[in-house]
């Protein structure tokens, strides 16, 4: 699954990103690279990106961050984060 950003009302995809990628703090990043790269391709709308990872359970603390500059983006642009975590 990893990243699925598609239109809330709609599911129109709108793009697929880190496919064979599991992991959440990578994952955060490579939507921040998508979201600055494509902030000026996309019409503010219902977005969602569904972030499919795979938790860490062999670290006794990890995870990863989004920047403010990533979040201003999201937010401007309508996008909602969902954090879908699978099994091993």
């Amino acid at each position: 699954m990893p990243i699925n950003i598609y239109i809330k009302k709609t599911a129109e995809e709108v793009a697929y990103l880190a496919d064979d990628d599991w992991g959440l703090p990578s994952q955060l990043f490579v939507l921040e690279v998508w979201l600055d790269e494509n902030q000026t391709l996309l019409k503010p709308n219902d977005y969602v990106a569904d972030i499919g990872f795979v938790a860490n359970t062999e670290t006794s603390g990890s995870g990863g961050s989004f920047s403010c500059k990533a979040m201003k983006i999201a937010s401007a642009l309508g996008v909602e984060i969902f954090f879908s975590e699978y099994p091993r």
